[in-house]
């Protein structure tokens, strides 16, 4: 039977994604395993693989387009085997240049002009009309549907460049599309700039000076920016802290370096705590989805790593499962993988528990965002010297702050407190733990 190649779900809270590329064409055959398209998840570019031996027929989205999740985009036939009969019609090849002898012939039909991806993506966002956009180099490039979109909203709407959607969202909020800073090509206001508007909490600034550097940031940043924006808008948090004597961790690890270990770090001992913790207060390892809470049989703990266009949170699956060796070549893994771009769709998805540690930069205390659909994040500062009272008297100690950051629609202050008394205990005396 035909075999559908279809746009994956990448997390939950995901509705669709973008085709990048088609990496095989109509009639090519492919093998199962082979990559047939390339698409845009959330953070990274994934390809994704025929699942099936066949050929590849009934391609129904054109490069640079949004697709729905679900949604078949191909299939794979065996031979004799034709398309379904409800299969959409596949997108119009990639045309040749026009000759100017044939521009504007009576009756000849309108050609769809070359355009690169990231040209027809933007496009799509904006509403615009390919074949109304005049090219440069021999194909439409981002700078020309740019071009097209400043000229066409100035002649248009007047001088506040924005897109559709923005102004609609705009319009029905009553907010001021001249008093919001964009954050689009040539500064025009974007869906999200208004959200961002109108949750404020004070007065929005003014824009920057004429003499600012506008930096355009990267798709990894501007999805980064649209997803905790919406987990700060819908998820209702609240936090809690502990300070953490740091004594027993650091003469933990050092015993493991004296054993050979030196590539343990505290932040290894630190997930280890943490997903066996997991385990014993299951509330935490959860998720609001659909108006109901689901608790997850697994134990899949993501930890934010630093990246040069923004933040990649790799998992951990299985976390609770794995010794704390384990763990330390794992993370060594997922770190490289991620810093150069390496890491595979299951290294990326599934998580059900958060952890970022800004300790190495000095950061000392900090309140982490939710990451959707997961129920909690646990934040970790700087191991420092403080005095605290011991036996009651002042001593000098190595001490470190967590904060646990909540959805409080999925976990209440006692089950949370439960479990940060828990991790504050055993991060005290974590030689309890040993494998």
């Amino acid at each position: 039977m035909p075999h559908e190649v279809i746009m994956p779900v990448l997390g939950m809270n995901q509705d669709s994604g973008t085709l990048l590329r088609w990496l095989h064409g109509e009639g090519d055959a492919v093998a199962v395993g082979d990559p047939v398209m390339e698409i845009a998840t959330d953070k990274i570019t994934v390809e994704i693989e025929s699942p099936a031996d066949g050929i590849l027929a009934g391609l129904s989205a054109a490069e640079g387009e949004e697709v729905p999740v679900g949604r078949a985009v191909a299939w794979v036939l065996e031979p004799g085997e034709s398309l379904p009969a409800d299969t959409p019609a596949a997108p119009a090849a990639e045309p040749r240049p026009v000759p100017a002898g044939e521009a504007g012939l009576a009756g000849a039909p309108a050609r769809m002009p070359a355009a690169s991806p990231v040209a027809r993506r933007l496009a799509a966002e904006l509403g615009i009309d390919l074949t109304e956009v005049e090219g440069s180099g021999g194909r439409i490039t981002k700078a020309d549907v740019e071009r097209h979109h400043a000229a066409t909203q100035v002649q248009v709407e007047g001088p506040v460049l924005a897109s559709p959607k923005a102004r609609r969202l705009a319009r029905e909020r009553g907010l001021d599309l001249a008093a919001i800073f964009g954050s689009g090509p040539d500064s025009a206001v974007l869906t999200a700039d208004v959200e961002a508007f109108a949750s404020a909490v004070r007065d929005v600034p003014g824009p920057p000076p004429a003499d600012a550097v506008e930096l355009e940031p990267s798709r990894m940043w501007q999805v980064m920016a649209s997803r905790l924006t919406e987990s700060w808008q819908t998820v209702p948090h609240f936090y809690l802290s502990r300070t953490v004597d740091a004594s027993q961790l650091l003469a933990w690890r050092d015993a493991l370096r004296r054993q050979g270990r030196e590539d343990i770090t505290i932040s290894d001992l630190l997930l280890r705590i943490t997903a066996v913790s997991l385990r014993d207060h299951p509330r935490l390892n959860a998720s609001w989805w659909d108006g109901r809470i689901h608790r997850h049989p697994q134990v899949n703990i993501g930890m934010a790593v630093a990246v040069e266009d923004g933040l990649l949170v790799p998992v951990f699956h299985a976390a609770d499962t794995l010794s704390l060796s384990e763990l330390a070549d794992h993370r060594r893994h997922l770190v490289q993988a991620a810093r150069s771009g390496r890491l595979t769709l299951p290294e990326m998805t599934g998580g059900t528990f958060s952890i970022t540690n800004l300790g190495m930069f000095g950061v000392e205390e900090f309140k982490a965002i939710v990451n959707p659909p997961e129920a909690a994040i646990l934040a970790i500062g700087a191991i420092r010297d403080a005095v605290v009272a011991v036996q009651g008297e002042p001593a000098v100690r190595p001490v470190f702050n967590v904060t646990l950051s909540c959805d409080h629609r999925a976990v209440d202050g006692v089950l949370a407190a439960r479990f940060l008394a828990t991790l504050h205990e055993r991060m005290e005396t974590p030689m309890l733990l040993l494998d």
